[in-house]
């Protein structure tokens, strides 16, 4: 990941219900979360400025509170987070071919 970050123009971090987790107040309140390591990425590469990393998450999964500036885009069936996805990209400057996704 980190040899290839140089190269990045835009980063999608996907996050998904594949983990658990609680507050140590409540410990019996479990929560659907992302992988932490997924979370650790994500927070590597909002060193491209936060334009260039947008979150992807399906509905339920505990979102990072604290991260103003990065576009969170819910995951629908219908697949209109692909166009969504696309807006952001092609605004700050990459070309995308939105036929190909």
């Amino acid at each position: 990941m980190e040899d290839l970050a140089d190269e990045t123009g835009f980063a999608i971090a996907l996050l998904t219900p594949d983990d658990v987790g609680a507050s140590k107040k409540n410990r019996n309140d479990l929560k659907p979360r992302a992988r932490q390591n997924v979370i650790l990425e994500l927070g590597y590469f909002l060193a491209l400025g936060r334009q260039r990393v947008c979150i992807l998450y399906k509905e339920g999964v505990e979102l990072p509170s604290d991260i103003q500036g990065v576009v969170y885009v819910p995951m629908d069936d219908n697949g209109e987070w692909k166009q969504k996805i696309v807006r952001e990209m092609e605004s700050v400057g990459l070309l995308i071919d939105a036929n190909k996704i």
